[in-house]
């Protein structure tokens, strides 16, 4: 049996949660969630209270698995394109992939950690300073001590080791 119901309770640690039907005052029992993929590389959501879901029930309408999430007239997408491919956040953090052009957006408002080797091929915008290195050196404040260099330029004349 298939229905639509609400989210009224979760479990995060369980992937699982409980749906309320409210046209006939029904709560389900604990229901695990549909994921892509759970072990080795795995995606993880856990679903909101009073989210809107699908869910496929057993015979007693009591047990069953929730498929996903509903669109509804106050929850809409959030790209309206075939080609793009996004995951926002409630804080209007987001990433954001669009396969027409190939361009990806990545906005977090508490920052990005990266853990290893970075390589950056092509050109590389910032607004504001970008700091470096042990010493949070300054890419805009930072001064040469080499003679004849002046801040913000270098260039070699000659082949004598600096």
């Amino acid at each position: 049996m298939l229905r639509t119901g609400r989210i009224s309770e979760t479990d995060p640690a369980k992937a699982r949660v409980r749906v309320a039907f409210t046209e006939d005052g029904v709560t389900t029992g604990w229901l695990q969630t549909l994921h892509n993929g759970a072990n080795g590389t795995s995606w993880f959501h856990t679903f909101a209270v009073n989210e809107l879901v699908a869910v496929v029930l057993e015979g007693d309408g009591v047990y069953g698995f929730v498929l996903g999430a509903v669109y509804s007239g106050s929850d809409e997408p959030t790209e309206a394109s075939e080609q793009k491919v996004s995951v926002v956040f409630p804080n209007g953090d987001k990433v954001v992939y669009d396969g027409a052009t190939g361009a990806m957006e990545l906005k977090a408002s508490g920052g990005v950690t990266i853990t290893g080797d970075v390589t950056v091929t092509g050109s590389l915008d910032a607004s504001g300073d970008v700091t470096a290195g042990p010493l949070n050196v300054s890419l805009t404040g930072h001064t040469h001590v080499v003679a004849g260099v002046s801040p913000g330029t270098f260039s070699v004349t000659s082949n004598t080791p600096l």
